[in-house]
């Protein structure tokens, strides 16, 4: 997923409301033709790349309509088909989280052979690209998330499955605090102490609640999290666990983690509707192939009785 972000160029719109320097007399007295039509200047303009690339103002706006870079020096002038500020957001913080190594991550909370270990950004691509997701489709839009039906909003049960869902929970912990430092607010040494605690005892509530039915709403999950964090020493420091955050730094951190708490509940949300399809039915009833089978059992009851009856006889 590496995608360097060095410079941003305007789109082709952009480019043609600004991008065309006024140029009265070339710098270069000698250039006296245009690039293109190789006649005599008609509203002459330079491009960016070069004070001697000069062209015709209509030669050089025909030729930007096919072409993206300059016909002399190839450099190109503006992106056809550009990366959303979104997006480029997101591969800059995973940049960060590539060059700092595994070592400086939040370590990966699943039950499986990444249990305990730092997550590497390198090779864990699968539940990189599920972060990914939820952070092009919902980090931006609290209370919803965005599928190939369009927006949805967040229901409030699902069901927790950790051997799927901890490694991206991991990786969404990482990501969120790097976002915050490519947006130029980066967490000090306390709040991101307090963020990894706060996922340490989130990754707790989910192990002991795996494979249950269970209320996954952020709102519920944020009160489950205040009853087991209130025993523990310090809690009372955290501030963004709080009904109201102190302080516009805080608020943040809250908005952050209420990011987080969306994530977990549309995992739980999708597991529960996988299931839902492979019961057959609602969760905690028998599923409609389930009720079928016992169906054709009764039926069956009165001949293997008098199976056992004949048998017994002989």
């Amino acid at each position: 997923m590496t995608n360097q972000i060095t410079a941003t160029l305007p789109t082709r719109e952009q480019f043609f409301t600004t991008g065309f320097i006024s140029t009265p007399a070339p710098a270069d007295i000698s250039i006296t033709e245009c690039g293109i039509c190789l006649e005599k200047f008609q509203t002459p303009v330079t491009l960016s790349c070069h004070p001697s690339h000069v062209f015709c103002l209509d030669c050089i706006a025909h030729w930007l309509r096919e072409a993206d870079a300059c016909p002399l020096c190839k450099t190109k002038l503006f992106d056809t088909n550009p990366i959303p500020l979104r997006r480029r957001i997101i591969y800059q913080a995973h940049d960060i989280l590539r060059q700092r190594g595994p070592a400086h991550n939040i370590e990966n909370f699943g039950t499986g052979p990444y249990d305990g270990t730092a997550v590497d950004f390198d090779n864990v691509m699968w539940g990189n690209e599920i972060a990914v997701w939820w952070l092009d489709s919902g980090f931006f839009a609290p209370g919803r998330f965005n599928d190939r039906n369009g927006v949805q909003a967040i229901a409030g049960t699902g069901v927790i499955n950790m051997v799927i869902h901890a490694t991206p929970f991991a990786m969404l912990g990482n990501y969120i605090p790097a976002i915050s430092e490519v947006q130029n607010r980066p967490y000090t040494a306390q709040q991101r102490e307090h963020w990894t605690l706060v996922l340490t005892a989130l990754r707790n509530i989910l192990k002991q609640n795996e494979g249950r039915v269970m209320d996954t709403s952020p709102q519920a999950m944020l009160s489950k999290l205040r009853k087991v964090m209130k025993h523990l020493p310090d809690v009372s420091r955290i501030q963004f666990l709080r009904q109201v955050p102190h302080g516009l730094e805080d608020a943040r951190l809250r908005a952050d983690f209420m990011c987080l708490l969306d994530f977990v509940a549309v995992l739980a949300q999708i597991e529960k509707n996988r299931l839902v399809v492979e019961n057959g039915g609602p969760l905690g009833q028998p599923g409609k192939w389930t009720a079928k089978l016992k169906s054709v059992k009764r039926l069956f009851t009165p001949i293997r009785r008098f199976g056992r009856w004949l048998v017994s006889d002989l």
